[in-house]
């Protein structure tokens, strides 16, 4: 007799507890940032200079000069690093320049997974949002490799501990702003105040994103909260600090928390007002500003366009306290503008779709008169 088929339900059928296609590909793109990763902090450390100033042994002993020494995060956790081997190590000790490595290329592999977790929310495609992660090491290289124009020397461009990580954290900061995760989102901002100062710009992307939709009451509790921990944390630096040497001395000096010598010297001024630094300057974000400017009208996502304000007051700070010829102060707008680019990029493929199936339907018309 013939066994009458059953047909199984959904709840029925064993689905397998791991995906190792998806297992593969993770480790496939985590393996594969970790090698650019690997390539980029290498190519870092062989061009790039330390200052005098916040030499490793500085930096960890706590004694280089102000502010350098107020972006504190990473010599603390490389501190850290170097005590807990040495208590565990029988015969070789850890080098400094060994763990400073370590950390960036640890830092460049989280930037990577962080991008791709912003991209994931604006591309619903696994395999896209992976790809388009990597896209993250372009602007890279214009802010934190290439050389500077009018020095003689490669050496001129400043290495430091907080550059890396500083992306990294805005980069996570974007995604939990836009989802709204605000105990993540808090904890994030807290840690990576004590890396650089430059988280107080996060409070301007959630004021430019949510201005019009959120009630005032909402948005000034949030701003007035991250203002007192931003200032919370810089007195706590400052207090921890407070003998330090200063950077230049006194005359560009502002109780630690900034040197604006090449404002006071009107060296920014010269530089912005001075057309042959033009081409270096507008390579920042590697020139993808200036297609994101143009077809601003393209860019969908409301959270993207609003968050592109940051770079107003952002330019506007860096000029007083930062130095225009370094495009290393700019490096947390890498992840602002280059997400705008690729909604950009991906809505002009969309139209070039388009216009492709209207070309094609058209010269369909033609054919199908020409016959009849």
């Amino acid at each position: 007799m013939l066994k009458k088929a059953v047909s199984k339900t959904t709840n029925e059928i064993r689905r397998p507890a791991v995906s190792w296609s998806g297992v593969f590909s993770e480790t496939a793109f985590v393996g594969i940032a970790l090698v650019i990763s690997y390539y980029f902090s290498q190519l870092r450390f062989g061009v790039v200079g330390i200052i005098p100033e916040a030499t490793l042994e500085l930096l960890l002993a706590g004694d280089a000069h102000l502010p350098i020494q107020y972006r504190a995060l990473i010599p603390w956790f490389s501190k850290i690093v170097i005590l807990m081997v040495e208590l565990v190590a029988t015969k070789a000790l850890v080098s400094p320049e060994s763990v400073f490595q370590a950390i960036e290329l640890i830092s460049s592999v989280v930037l990577v997974m962080a991008f791709r977790a912003y991209v994931s929310l604006f591309v619903s495609t696994v395999i896209v949002a992976r790809l388009l992660s990597f896209s993250i090491f372009f602007p890279l290289l214009f802010h934190y490799v290439l050389w500077i124009p009018g020095y003689p020397s490669l050496q001129y461009l400043q290495w430091f501990s907080w550059d890396i990580p500083s992306v990294a954290f805005v980069t996570m900061g974007l995604v939990t702003l836009y989802k709204k995760k605000w105990l993540l989102y808090y904890l994030i901002f807290t840690v990576a105040t004590f890396n650089r100062e430059t988280t107080c710009f996060l409070t301007f992307v959630y004021l430019f994103s949510e201005l019009g939709r959120e009630k005032p009451k909402v948005i000034a509790s949030h701003c007035l909260l991250q203002l007192i921990i931003w200032v919370f944390v810089k007195y706590i630096l400052f207090q921890i600090y407070l003998g330090n040497a200063v950077e230049g001395g006194s005359d560009y000096f502002s109780q630690g928390l900034f040197y604006a010598a090449e404002f006071y010297d009107g060296r920014n001024l010269t530089t912005v007002t001075d057309v042959r630094f033009y081409p270096f300057l507008f390579g920042v974000i590697g020139y993808l500003w200036i297609p994101v400017v143009f077809s601003l009208r393209l860019i969908r996502s409301h959270f993207v366009k609003r968050s592109l304000m940051v770079a107003l007051p952002f330019y506007v700070g860096m000029f007083y306290v930062g130095a225009m010829t370094e495009l290393r102060n700019f490096g947390e707008l890498i992840p602002i503008v280059l997400m705008a680019f690729l909604l950009l990029l991906r809505e002009l493929l969309k139209l070039e779709a388009a216009m492709t199936g209207q070309h094609k339907n058209v010269y369909n018309h033609d054919i199908l008169m020409r016959n009849n």
